[in-house]
């Protein structure tokens, strides 16, 4: 059995963090789990200094290295820790992962891409960027407008981009995505696969990043929605996660 976890943003909520740390146990005592993916955003490094984090959860990163003696763990960068892909850490990180499940394939990825499709590269860079700017809510803005005037950060990021998408990008998804963008996100997943785009024609497509959990067989997509407990967001979902057995995809919240 495949479980797939997203979004749990450690260093933004410590309710979060003490029930993820106890379902990383769950994960390491259950025997009918073989694959962990950890898809994206596992620590908010647009929230705090990258090393900070680091060792702040050493215990909790400690203990997805020694699951890795056990079941075959993968975790695929999201944009809150798009920096972890360019940082040698004790575990490898990937930017999609592709799994065998029954009869079916599932295509594995955070999902900022289905977001962002046309300007993958510019985001990439802005997200790793956002990483090493603290609190984006304060303090970044100033350092992101030095950074953009003094560095090399000028040809990548294009003016008009940083202007347009910086404030929308750090806004959470619960208040950034509306059900039109929701919308383009599936039609691009849908356009990805009518084009074979990463070769995902023929994949179950699971993702994270928008915080929307649902599973849609018909279409052969899901997503894992977030671990969070966001205080503003009662209403919501919190601590879901997907089990994939068999080429079935479920979704359950863990308590």
């Amino acid at each position: 059995m495949i479980v797939a976890v997203s979004d749990i943003h450690l260093g933004k909520y410590k309710e979060s963090e003490v029930l993820f740390s106890k379902f990383l146990d769950y994960v390491a005592d259950d025997s009918r789990i073989d694959d962990l993916v950890l898809l994206g955003d596992v620590l908010d490094m647009w929230r705090g200094d990258v090393d900070t984090l680091l060792r702040k959860y050493k215990d909790i990163l400690k203990k997805i290295v020694n699951l890795q003696t056990e079941k075959s763990v993968f975790y695929v960068v999201g944009n809150h820790d798009y920096h972890m892909i360019r940082k040698n850490t004790w575990f490898q990180v990937h930017p999609r992962v592709v799994l065998p499940s029954g009869d079916i394939k599932v295509y594995f990825i955070h999902g900022y891409q289905f977001e962002y499709p046309d300007d993958i590269r510019i985001y990439e860079e802005f997200a790793n960027l956002l990483c090493f700017g603290g609190d984006v809510m304060g303090s970044a803005v100033d350092f992101f407008w030095d950074l953009y005037k003094e560095t090399m950060f000028a040809l990548i990021m294009p003016k008009k981009w940083f202007y347009e998408n910086f404030k929308k990008s750090i806004t959470p998804p619960e208040e950034r995505l509306t059900r039109k963008d929701m919308k383009k996100i599936r039609t691009t997943i849908a356009a990805w696969r009518k084009g074979n785009e990463d070769s995902i024609a023929d994949k179950f497509v699971v993702f994270g990043h928008t915080h929307d959990p649902f599973v849609d067989e018909e279409n052969g997509v899901a997503n894992t929605w977030s671990w969070v407990d966001d205080p503003k967001y009662r209403h919501f979902e919190k601590y879901t996660y997907l089990t994939i057995e068999e080429g079935k995809v479920e979704k359950k919240q863990f308590s």
